[in-house]
């Protein structure tokens, strides 16, 4: 597994959030008030954080 770089880098603010660009919220079907679960990965050494959309809100973008 290789993570994609999706070509966007934001920064965290004063209170820890950090914005998923619109494309990107587009794109996984991600609306204002979905949960999300975050993951900690590490892959060849390097660490990253992911998100990943749950089933019900998933369910509910197959819907749409």
């Amino acid at each position: 597994m290789k993570p994609i770089f999706e070509g966007i880098t934001r920064k965290i603010d004063g209170t820890g959030r950090i914005i998923l660009p619109k494309n990107l919220r587009n794109k996984y079907r991600l609306l204002e008030g979905d949960t999300v679960d975050y993951y900690t990965v590490n892959i060849d050494g390097k660490d990253y954080i992911c998100i990943a959309a749950t089933e019900q809100d998933s369910a509910k973008a197959d819907e749409e």
